[in-house]
């Protein structure tokens, strides 16, 4: 039993008379009426019964026609559900970012400006969501590694160095660099256990010093909020965490250690990008390269 059967069955009893339904169908009669056979033959019964030159369902071809239209729109459903699927698919971006992008907003912001028919999900560090992100396997990843890559489904942004940040009104802000081995008496904002905090580590090893730590976050922005207010100093990315702190948070480059980490993209491994997650990835590309004037390869 096969699709075009039943629909050539639909046919012939709507227009009640095999040679109106083939002219409709645009095949011949033969054919038609063998296409008919052949279903009866499957079906164990006869279907229509002859009245003139017209015939007409019987009982058995009525239940048989009302099965058939429901199988039929099962079928259209099917091809409907999975068209708006691919078509949703294609134009939403799971994006999962551990780290922050600089400034998140205006990024998503200006992207949605110039992409409004683009929907994004954006799972960011510490949220419900971006454990169920991490699980499914987001479209794309923007994250920050104290190594270089070289898996062909990674993708560098640039670089970014660890520098001094500091509030606008403390006198360091009007110094162009710094010696980090200059401010073990300075007030230390400090991170919790995590890639960053290794390297932070590190830094104030390499320049001598335990730093005067007067208090501990886990989340970027708060900590940016306690150097803004001048609670203490911290050592930051000089990109992803600035963004929209620029106009209360400077920062210093420090002169005498120097550590840096790369910032990078990355989607499913061998997999094909559907079109918006391929226009988020450009849109980004051209964001740094704008921004930063970073080089990225494509």
């Amino acid at each position: 039993m096969e699709i075009q059967q039943l629909e050539q069955f639909v046919t012939i009893a709507e227009c009640e008379n095999l040679t109106k339904a083939a002219q409709k169908l645009h095949v011949s009669q033969p054919s038609l009426s063998r296409s008919l056979h052949a279903l009866e033959d499957e079906l164990g019964t006869i279907l229509f019964d002859r009245i003139g030159r017209n015939i007409v369902l019987n009982n058995a071809g009525r239940i048989a026609l009302e099965r058939t239209l429901v199988a039929l729109n099962s079928l259209d459903i099917i091809k409907r559900d999975v068209e708006e699927y691919n078509h949703e698919t294609n134009r939403t971006v799971n994006v999962y970012a551990p780290v922050p992008m600089g400034n998140n907003e205006e990024i998503i912001i200006e992207f949605k400006r110039t992409h409004p028919d683009i929907h994004l999900r954006v799972g960011t560090y510490n949220t419900t969501y971006s454990d169920r992100l991490k699980r499914l396997r987001p479209d794309i990843t923007f994250f920050a590694s104290p190594i270089v890559h070289k898996e062909p489904n990674y993708l560098m942004l640039g670089e970014e160095d660890i520098v001094l940040a500091v509030a606008k009104k403390n006198p360091l802000a009007q110094r162009e660099s710094v010696q980090l081995k200059q401010l073990s008496q300075e007030r230390f904002i400090g991170l919790l256990p995590s890639t960053l905090y290794d390297i932070v580590n590190h830094m104030f090893l390499e320049a001598g010093f335990e730093p005067n730590v007067v208090l501990e976050d886990q989340h970027y922005s708060r900590i940016m909020a306690y150097v803004a207010a001048d609670f203490g100093l911290t050592l930051a990315p000089a990109i992803t965490w600035f963004g929209r702190w620029k106009s209360d948070v400077a920062g210093i480059t420090i002169s005498d250690v120097h550590r840096k980490r790369y910032l990078y993209l990355k989607w499913p491994e061998n997999s094909v990008m559907n079109e918006a997650t391929l226009r988020f990835r450009e849109y980004l590309v051209d964001y740094y390269n704008k921004n930063y004037g970073f080089t990225c390869g494509l």
